[in-house]
């Protein structure tokens, strides 16, 4: 396996897991009970789970009328989106390059 196998598996886990935070958090919200806080799901979403969070955001309707989430997630999404185009192309190093 190559490390962007790695990564891809990463990104996946981390994508599911904040899937759950988001589910879970929307569960203890109707429930009444101890709640996610948003920075632990602005974390999650920052590592790499902002897609899946953000549909998941979506589907429940959690978080939907908090602008900071609506915007965001998917600012995250595009800047990962960046970040894997240019981790699978090779371009990071052009870009490095015209940084040093």
């Amino acid at each position: 396996m190559t490390w962007f196998d790695f990564f891809l598996i990463y990104i996946a886990v981390i994508n599911l897991f904040g899937g759950f935070l988001v589910v879970l958090d929307k569960r203890r919200a109707k429930q009444g009970g101890r709640r996610v806080r948003e920075r632990t799901l602005f974390l999650f979403g920052a590592l790499g789970g902002a897609v899946c969070m953000y549909l998941s955001m979506l589907f429940v309707r959690h978080k939907t009328r908090h602008i900071s989430f609506m915007i965001g997630f998917p600012l995250m999404i595009s800047a990962q989106m960046i970040l894997v185009f240019l981790l699978a192309t090779d371009t990071w190093r052009t870009v490095i390059g015209f940084f040093a």
